[in-house]
């Protein structure tokens, strides 16, 4: 029963941790929100301030925009079809940019919030490490061993060892030779 236990307490374990994790990543995208929220507002002020130094308003602006979209709009009427394919040429180009740009912003603002964790590289080197000597184990086996070719001693050759000898090594000297 400690097996349930521990599994039941790693259980919880890692469900808190789980918990925290994203507790923390709301709470960053609550001030990422908050502080784009800012950045916002302080970027429409310093247009508005900049259009009251040309000694406009924003509703004149947007006046201003839309009388030089139309005006554009019947100029590409008048100018033909490859003109038009190649205003949508160039719309379709800025969109694909824009959404290159846009996707960017995203991976760059998403790492800066919760960045990856960097993966380890050590576990791959004892890998590779264990490999190798596993290699080397089996040529190491697999390599023939030398033998040595066995000399039977004829008789010619036999000597006569007096007894007790170093070289009886607690054997009984053969002194009579059997045929």
């Amino acid at each position: 029963m400690d097996e349930v236990r521990t599994l039941a307490r790693a259980g919880e374990q890692v469900g808190r941790a789980l918990g925290t994790g994203i507790h923390v990543v709301r709470k960053r995208a609550e001030r990422a929100g908050a502080d784009g929220l800012k950045a916002t507002r302080r970027a429409s002020r310093r247009a508005e301030k900049k259009l009251a130094k040309r000694g406009l308003t924003p509703h004149q602006l947007a006046q201003n925009v839309a009388d030089t979209a139309e005006e554009f709009s019947q100029e590409i009427g008048n100018r033909g079809r490859r003109a038009r394919k190649e205003l949508a040429k160039a719309t379709k180009q800025a969109r694909k940019d824009l959404g290159r740009r846009g996707r960017k912003a995203k991976k760059r603002l998403a790492d800066r919030l919760d960045p990856k964790p960097k993966r380890r590289k050590w576990p791959f080197a004892v890998l590779l490490l264990g490999a190798a000597g596993a290699v080397a184990a089996v040529l190491l086996a697999r390599r023939p061993q030398e033998v040595k070719p066995v000399v039977e001693e004829t008789e010619d050759k036999r000597e006569e060892r007096p007894a007790g000898s170093p070289s009886d090594n607690g054997h009984r000297p053969a002194t009579a030779h059997q045929k």
